[in-house]
């Protein structure tokens, strides 16, 4: 089956997101320190996923959901990079 770019790109995001739930559960974070708040998600690549409010600093010890968002940003260009070299070879 021949998957184009948009495709891969959406398996790539898809794919990134299973991970980091399952590195999150591997972990068993439980939020509980004081220092940590509730804030609305406002990350746009973060929004609709299945829940509206995060908790920060989060169990990768980003302390702001932008550190959290160019953090995400990179690891999905540089998969989207792998994976691109993946079907051009």
């Amino acid at each position: 089956m021949l998957i184009t770019y948009c495709d891969s790109k959406n398996f790539v995001n898809f794919l990134l997101i299973i991970l980091l739930i399952n590195i999150s559960d591997a972990f068993g974070y439980a939020a509980s320190s004081d220092k940590e708040r509730c804030e609305e998600i406002n990350i746009p690549m973060c929004r609709g996923i299945g829940y509206n409010y995060t908790s920060m600093p989060n169990q990768f010890h980003h302390d702001t959901q932008e550190e959290a968002g160019l953090e995400g940003k990179i690891k999905i260009n540089l998969y989207t990079i792998k994976i691109m070299n993946l079907y051009l070879n």
